[in-house]
């Protein structure tokens, strides 16, 4: 008679952070939708207007660019660099190119092996401080030249700090035991793949056909638009406000332990990373809006004054777990709110979700990635701010 295991705690504890970030995250929008339709009128149009601008504006671009790399990550197999990132001399570069590469996928391969006992703390050091998660995907399709820029700045740092970590540390300092039952190594990419339920196959369906349907109308030249009968500018507006709400809704069906990087399936993977962006965005949208609409002095106009701590404000927004509070920083950037010293440090202060992890099984790790990728966000943000200047 087989014998039933107990999950392991680490395991255990992981998920239950998980499961509460996801309650909470969720329980915050639908409050935020709620207060935003019980709004005034002139608020509740500024709202449906960022949920339109939000989704035409940026959803379509980054889905159109995220399906694709998400498929080359998926038949890529980032697993697989494990053992090449135990390499004495690779693994540190190679570190910082995983966490450089758009989204979130190759910074957790680093530090959920970090989690289970293989990898070395420097390896950590440098794919944390290389990675902008989520946010590339919004500077690819808005901002390409500064994606490229802000990916070759978190290689060199991110590569840069890991070998000072590793002249400082040792490869097994502050690294949690290596697990001992052989059923916790198994392969992700042996198990089954997951049905999804009928009414999430059925939210798919609907989600695909609006993007399709705003993807043609955005990429299509106006002229032709005109010559069958359709103007871009009415038909974006409520088919931009109607997809952003069923990106919402395919967020709110997406269970807690179906995350977005790591989820069977190519398809899913880009869809949820999507709709997560979508969110903040809109949230980015919506807060600049009534800002610059009750501010008693232009926003570019505060922000200019700041310049010089932006460095060090972008550095202390990037310690926000999650990469919601990045996107926002991101599209403040896009608009000319903030600048790119702000932008960089933010960045390479930014974990991503990778950081949970590491929260969850090596907190005390966690805890002092924080301060190594403190450190050079604000040296790195103030040379380009001299650079800049």
């Amino acid at each position: 008679m087989g014998t039933l295991r107990a999950a392991p705690a680490t395991q255990t504890k992981a998920s239950s952070g998980k499961l509460y970030k996801s309650v909470f995250s969720k329980l915050t929008i639908a409050a935020g939708l709620l207060a935003a339709f019980a709004s005034p009128e002139h608020i509740s149009e500024i709202f449906l207007e960022s949920l339109s601008a939000a989704y035409t504006d940026v959803t379509v671009f980054v889905a159109a660019t995220m399906i694709p790399i998400h498929f080359l990550g998926h038949k890529l197999n980032l697993g697989k660099f494990e053992p090449i990132l135990e390499n004495k001399y690779c693994r540190i570069p190679l570190a910082a190119l995983l966490g450089a590469s758009p989204g979130c996928g190759g910074a957790i391969v680093v530090t959920a092996a970090f989690a289970r006992g293989k990898l070395c703390f420097a390896s950590v050091v440098a794919v944390l401080t290389a990675t902008i998660g989520d946010a590339a995907f919004l500077l690819i399709s808005k901002s390409p030249t500064t994606a490229i820029t802000m990916m070759t700045i978190g290689v060199a740092v991110g590569t840069l700090s890991g070998w000072i970590a590793s002249l400082i540390h040792a490869d097994d300092y502050l690294r949690p035991p290596a697990p001992t039952d052989a059923s916790a190594e198994q392969d992700k990419s042996n198990q089954p793949k997951m049905k999804l339920p009928p009414e999430r196959v059925l939210m798919m369906g609907i989600w695909w056909m609006f993007f399709l349907s705003a993807a043609f109308i955005r990429f299509s030249p106006v002229a032709m638009l005109e010559s069958i009968g359709i103007d871009p500018d009415a038909a974006l507006l409520p088919l931009g406000a109607i997809g952003a709400i069923i990106c919402i809704l395919n967020w709110f069906l997406t269970p807690a332990n179906d995350d977005c990087c790591t989820q069977p399936g190519s398809v899913q993977a880009a869809v949820s990373t999507t709709n997560r962006v979508t969110i903040w965005v809109i949230v980015a949208f919506a807060a600049y809006e009534l800002i610059a609409l009750n501010a008693p002095v232009p926003l570019e106009q505060t922000f200019a004054v700041t310049g010089p701590l932006m460095p060090i404000i972008g550095t202390l927004i990037g310690f926000f777990p999650s990469c919601g509070p990045q996107i926002v920083y991101t599209e403040l950037f896009l608009r000319g709110i903030v600048d790119l010293p702000g932008l960089v440090a933010n960045g390479i202060s930014n974990d991503g979700d990778a950081i949970f992890p590491m929260l969850a099984i090596a907190p005390k790790a966690a805890m002092l990635s924080f301060f190594y990728t403190a450190l050079p966000a604000i040296l790195t943000g103030y040379a380009v701010y001299w650079f800049v200047s």
